[in-house]
């Protein structure tokens, strides 16, 4: 978690082209666990390594004067300071993929998400294919992520494609129904037509969002033309996917928020045989995913140092994602709205407008916004 520290100049006298430390007090940080400091403002990341001296001030940290010209770091500033926690020598397949493809940037708290994913689906795909080739492996063929709207499904689904580098067709359920006869069928069988010209080909990947909307579980009475509609699609999506147990260059991923609701043919070995849910954050994960939204106020010196991190957290229990994107995005509505409201005018400049921060007093509004249009719907 990132902790407030005011910068003053380094009791240490060393060479920072060699060693580049950071001085704090030993009740800051636990060396233990800690290896870098790391300091966010508008002109970049800057890490330093960490060591402690009784000589610092408690919630201080000491750099010297070239460090802080060099990036650019006021004295007695208040910056955000965010603690980098020791690597381990043993490194999961998160870890791996994390340290490639910087995933966590994007999506954060989903570490349990990406391991059953990259574990179970990917993998195959990034190791030497003579190896994959000589155990008679087929890849997944399709992966089910599930849970409540607003756990960020299609995100996960997204950073899927730009880690495997393809560019995907992503299909939203309601596109494919057609009141036309065969027409639904016909843009199914559109969708597999690429990746079955080009068998040895470059992988391929179709991103179904909301599939449970034309998948449904299929009615033994068709009852009217919608539910004769949707039974021909999930059986036109069922022989399609049947016929792909010889190719190894097509991948679907799917998205439900209810996944009682799709036909248990779908979800069988050799289709959608992968099944991800997609829980609600706990407080590390929703501290992630507050990271990840909050990083251009951090860059741009935008977030006052009175904002409670401790409280957000409590207080969006039960959040999602979607939630979260949103309590930040609303946090600099009100701030705006505050200024302008305290100035008494709508004409405001440039350089006024520079000075606006973002507050606790407008983080506590948002929360508050939000929780109200919950209890509304």
């Amino acid at each position: 978690m990132s902790k407030k520290f005011t910068v003053i100049n380094s009791p240490l006298y060393y060479d920072e082209d060699i060693t580049n430390y950071a001085t704090v007090n030993a009740t800051d940080i636990d060396l233990s666990e800690t290896q870098y400091l790391e300091i966010t403002t508008r002109h970049g990341e800057f890490k330093f390594e960490a060591v402690t001296d009784i000589g610092v001030p408690s919630n201080t940290i000491g750099l010297n004067s070239r460090q802080r010209t060099r990036d650019r770091l006021k004295l007695y500033h208040t910056y955000y300071v965010k603690p980098s926690v020791k690597q381990s020598s043993l490194h999961s397949i998160v870890d791996l993929f994390d340290q490639k493809y910087n995933f966590r940037a994007k999506v954060g708290g989903s570490d349990t998400v990406f391991e059953k994913i990259f574990g179970e689906a990917l993998l195959a795909r990034f190791y030497p294919k003579n190896f994959v080739q000589r155990t008679n492996m087929k890849h997944a063929k399709g992966i089910l992520l599930y849970g409540v709207s607003g756990t960020g499904k299609t995100l996960i689904a997204r950073t899927v494609s730009e880690i495997l580098g393809v560019l995907p067709k992503v299909i939203n359920g309601p596109e494919i129904l057609s009141k036309m006869l065969g027409d639904s069928e016909a843009k199914i069988r559109q969708l597999f037509d690429e990746a079955k010209s080009d068998p040895n080909g470059d992988l391929h990947l179709l991103i179904f969002d909301e599939i449970d909307a034309v998948c449904k579980r299929r009615s033994v009475d068709e009852a009217n033309v919608r539910d004769s509609v949707e039974n021909s699609i999930t059986s036109q999506l069922l022989c399609e996917m049947d016929g792909l147990h010889q190719l190894n260059n097509l991948l679907i991923i799917a998205t439900t928020n209810r996944p009682s609701a799709i036909d248990p043919a779908l979800l069988r070995p050799g289709r959608l045989e992968i099944h991800v849910k997609i829980e609600l954050p706990n407080d590390e994960a929703r501290l992630n995913i507050f990271d990840i939204y909050a990083k251009p106020l951090l860059q741009n010196n935008l977030l006052h140092h009175d904002v409670n991190f401790d409280r957000i957290i409590q207080e969006t229990q039960g959040w999602t994602e979607a939630h979260i994107e949103r309590l930040v995005r609303t946090a600099n509505v009100c701030a705006m709205k505050r200024d302008l409201v305290a100035r008494g005018t709508l004409k405001i400049d440039e350089s006024a407008a520079d000075a606006l921060m973002v507050s606790d007093v407008d983080f506590i509004a948002a929360i508050n916004v939000i929780r109200s249009i919950s209890l509304s719907l």
